[in-house]
């Protein structure tokens, strides 16, 4: 009897767990994030990095903007900038300066300054 119950404890952690993992995939880190379709690219001025803004029209959500760098010499891409298309319009603000670069590691997406390779700007922790 004794082992069952721990056999069952056991089996509820682990599925528990996969869920967890899942969930904070999905919905809380940004490597879970939609691909969607490139509508705007800028290489930063000593070409160290490229930054590639994604629309995404998820089937049933809003959508958004996700950015993506790459580092040029490593080829390493990650997310760097998601924002939930509350404000932003492909038509009308995607074709303003969408990314204003200061320096060769510090662009401003939208107005939001980040720092490179480490900043990151995702809009579900800055409401």
């Amino acid at each position: 009897m004794k082992r069952k119950i721990i056999l069952v404890v056991i089996i509820l952690v682990f599925v528990l767990s996969v869920f967890y993992g899942i969930y904070r995939i999905k919905f809380t880190s940004m490597r879970g994030l939609p691909k969607g379709e490139l509508y705007y690219e800028s290489t930063s001025p000593q070409g160290t990095y490229t930054i590639r803004l994604y629309e995404t029209n998820p089937p049933l959500s809003a959508g958004g903007t996700r950015g993506e760098v790459t580092d040029n010499e490593t080829q390493k891409k990650q997310n760097i900038y998601w924002e939930y298309n509350r404000n932003l319009s492909i038509g009308s603000i995607a074709r303003r300066e969408v990314i204003v670069w200061e320096s060769d590691n510090i662009v401003i997406i939208y107005g939001t300054r980040l720092n490179l390779p480490n900043d990151k700007y995702d809009w579900r922790y800055d409401r």
